[in-house]
């Protein structure tokens, strides 16, 4: 029942977005070991758009050396046999503290995408809206990409 109303709740609030755009911050958490090219200090910076009542949309992403990551999103409905597969409930823990992914995003309506560079860049990343009406509620995320970095995501 939490999932379901959180997930009315994203999907009326983005609903009134569509066609629209958003900005989330990508704030690094873990930056790839020193052999690896460092990432910039400075957050990326990620623009949503939003399609389809707010259920689906694109993600593009500025990532280093003026490379572009891209692709869609989609919300996926709370489902046990598959939201335990998510690649990302390890980064949720690592960002938010031990424990968050079960006690907070497993069962909840939450986004997920793969994004794509054209410098081979891959950056996943999950969002959803924590439960609460208003000012109560926020939207809070998480992304790793395919070169050891992890971000926390807010918007």
């Amino acid at each position: 029942m939490r999932g379901m109303a959180a997930g009315l709740s994203l999907g009326l609030g983005l609903g009134l977005m569509v066609g629209c755009s958003v900005t989330a911050k990508l704030y690094p958490v873990q930056t790839a070991p020193v052999s690896a090219p460092e990432p910039s200090a400075q957050p990326l910076v990620a623009e949503l758009v939003f399609a389809g009542l707010g259920k689906s949309g694109t993600v593009t992403v500025p990532v280093a050396a003026g490379e572009v990551c891209r692709g869609p999103y989609s919300f996926m409905e709370p489902n046990p046999a598959t939201l335990d597969k998510n690649t990302l409930s390890a980064a949720w823990d690592q960002v938010y503290g031990p424990g968050y992914y079960v006690a907070h995003v497993l069962g909840m309506y939450h986004a997920v995408t793969e994004l794509r560079g054209s410098q081979g860049t891959i950056l996943w990343m999950d969002f959803y809206r924590t439960p609460g009406e208003g000012r109560g509620s926020q939207i809070l995320g998480v992304a790793k990409d395919n070169r050891s970095n992890l971000y926390k995501v807010v918007f």
